[in-house]
């Protein structure tokens, strides 16, 4: 059974506000009048919550309202199920429903309103309203995050030109439930919305919101600017967040265009969210907003139109609603575009075995999964996703593939990589893939040159090498003996092994940058491949560019997507190469276009 947990505003503070986790929902204000949202997180208006760790017999709503609290007692599956009126027939996936998703674009009366993408929101909103099923929407707009309920046709429409970053829309529902609203529609993104369905759902904290929210829409979400944050960001180019009057994908891919003061600023993505993402992002894998009844979303292939994935019998019923009324008109998308945008919502994971986990030195591991079609389909260089419900998501390369089974090679660094540690053989994990393009292994002789964890990424590509009887000649290097891995596999099997620590605990002394020039010349190399940190990559490509010998490097940025809609992992003179689509392999060629190429650090 679901109960509460008695810990209020300190616990809730200490462990998700002050850890950057919170992602401003405003669900932990909403039903207190001593806590209010600020641009830098919720924070107490008067010492009451300082004085009584609970407010509700022995437990504090904010703290059992955020949805990142409980999750071992209210799980994101338990939720999942409790909204989803079609059940998951996928044994490996209790995740995946049956959804439409199609191309949508506002068809209404015309508005001097600016809409974003195809307006399709603003034609679901409308449907809704003229049809009886709400009969308000909590809005805010990026420029203040004040709520307000808009209940007019027109009022939906020009609230819908400036949410894309907008926050807390949870904290405006009391008040709306004070003014006699009955039917709201709340739109949010993933976190938004999964706080808004705890809130329905909770059995031990019964607010009685469950039916006064009707329609919840969910919008494509990879990150939201945390509002303390992007003001800075902002003002540093000029604009003034307060006058902001628009926001929408430029036309120039992987683009921001917002509208302010009169004039308009393009933004790149990845700069923004480098920058200004809240914490909780980082983490965040809901980049649809599995738990909305619509979700709706912009890609940059698709433009003037919006993207729709309809979930649940209400979400069918609204669009159909829209459509008879001539607010919406829908085609379908083409399957390129439909499944990438599948790929991002929680039916192409697979919830597959842990069959063996090896130690490889310090805070490093290799799990070995059993991934039938991933183990089928992969190329040497690619990477999956694994998938931590309630933790985190991870980007991964592949060290090794045997029949059925990947392996995968993990540093422990962070909260996700640490709950990875935790599985033990048995447990499931989340797997989707593979992406990306990896290795051109076409020619007949190689150095493969592997740096710390980025070894398991070089191994694969080895692996094939052998496997096909090609020439190959490797350095594994590392900071110590416990961070070089995998030189036992390949003992006779290349041409020359090549180990390199920092301090000589194993191997030669040095750098592995130390032996490439060496190498190519005393082996007559004709091409390089190399996976390690990006300092050291950007040595070997330097290397091999005066050596005049082709080369490859394999690179890691934030991702989030994983496949080419988001532009948060981009590179590029005009930020539009996305690394996990276009690469993560890389040429000398394109490479030599990345001015940001080698200042990369993993964090």
């Amino acid at each position: 059974m679901v109960g509460t947990i008695k810990k209020g505003w300190k616990e809730l503070k200490a462990e998700i506000v002050d850890t950057d986790k919170c992602c401003l929902c405003g669900a932990c204000v909403n039903f207190c009048d001593n806590l209010k949202i600020t641009p830098a997180g919720p924070a107490e208006q008067g010492m009451l919550c300082s004085d009584t760790a609970t407010c509700r017999e022995g437990f504090g709503t904010c703290y059992n309202l955020c949805p990142y609290t409980g999750t071992g007692d209210l799980p994101l599956a338990l939720l999942d199920k409790w909204v989803h009126d079609r059940i998951s027939q996928d044994l490996d996936n209790e995740f995946k429903h049956d959804v439409a998703v199609v191309a949508a674009r506002y068809a209404g009366p015309k508005s001097k309103a600016k809409l974003s993408g195809g307006g399709a929101e603003a034609g679901l909103l409308i449907a809704a309203l003229r049809s009886g099923i709400i009969d308000g929407v909590i809005t805010s707009h990026v420029a203040s995050d004040i709520q307000s309920v808009v209940d007019t046709e027109e009022g939906i429409l020009q609230a819908a030109h400036a949410t894309a970053f907008a926050n807390a829309p949870l904290a405006g529902i009391s008040a709306a439930l004070i003014d006699g609203y009955e039917a709201l529609a709340v739109v949010g993104s993933g976190c938004e919305i999964q706080a808004l369905r705890k809130m329905q759902n909770h059995p031990g904290v019964d607010l009685e919101v469950h039916d006064l929210v009707a329609l919840a829409i969910g919008s494509f979400c990879f990150f939201k600017p945390k509002p303390a944050k992007i003001a800075t960001y902002l003002q540093a180019r000029g604009i003034d967040r307060a006058e902001i009057r628009w926001i929408d994908h430029d036309k120039s891919a992987f683009k921001y265009a917002i509208e302010a003061g009169g004039k308009t600023a393009v933004i790149p993505l990845n700069d923004l969210y480098e920058t200004c993402a809240k914490g909780s992002c980082f983490s965040c894998a809901d980049g649809t907003a599995g738990l909305a009844d619509i979700s709706v979303g912009v890609v940059d292939a698709l433009p003037g139109w919006s993207v729709l994935v309809v979930r649940t019998a209400r979400g069918f019923q609204v669009l159909d609603v829209a459509k008879r009324l001539g607010l919406v008109e829908t085609q379908e998308l083409n399957n390129i575009i439909k499944e990438t945008v599948l790929e991002v919502t929680r039916n192409k994971i697979v919830f597959a075995p842990v069959t063996a986990i090896r130690d490889e030195g310090v805070d490093m591991k290799t799990f070995t999964i059993s991934a039938p079609a991933i183990a089928r389909s992969y190329k040497p260089g690619q990477f999956v996703v694994l998938w931590l419900p309630d933790v985190d998501f991870l980007p991964m390369g592949v060290s090794h593939v045997s029949g059925d089974h990947i392996e995968i090679t993990v540093q422990r660094i962070g909260e996700g990589t640490g709950e990875l540690f935790k599985k033990r053989v048995g447990d499931k994990v989340g797997i989707r893939g593979p992406y990306g393009n990896g290795w051109d292994l076409s020619q007949d002789d190689y150095l493969a040159v592997g740096g710390g964890v980025g070894i398991a990424e070089i191994s694969n590509a080895i692996d094939d090498l052998v496997a096909r009887n090609k020439r190959v000649t490797a350095i594994l290097a590392g900071r110590t003996k416990d961070h070089v891995f995998c030189d036992d596999l390949y003992e006779g099997k290349a041409k020359q092994l090549c180990i390199v620590t920092d301090d000589g605990s194993t191997g030669t002394k040095g750098f592995a940058t130390d032996y490439v020039e060496k190498l190519v010349k005393e082996n007559g190399i004709k091409n390089i491949i190399t996976c390690g940190p990006e300092v050291m990559m950007k040595k070997v490509v330097d290397i091999a560019r005066r050596l005049g010998v082709p080369v490859q490097a394999s690179l890691e940025r934030k991702m989030k997507c994983c496949v080419g809609l988001c532009g948060t992992c981009c590179m590029g003179e005009n930020d539009d190469v996305a690394i996990c689509k276009m690469g993560p392999v890389f040429d000398q060629d394109k490479l030599a276009k990345f001015p940001s190429f080698g200042t990369y650090k993993k964090q």
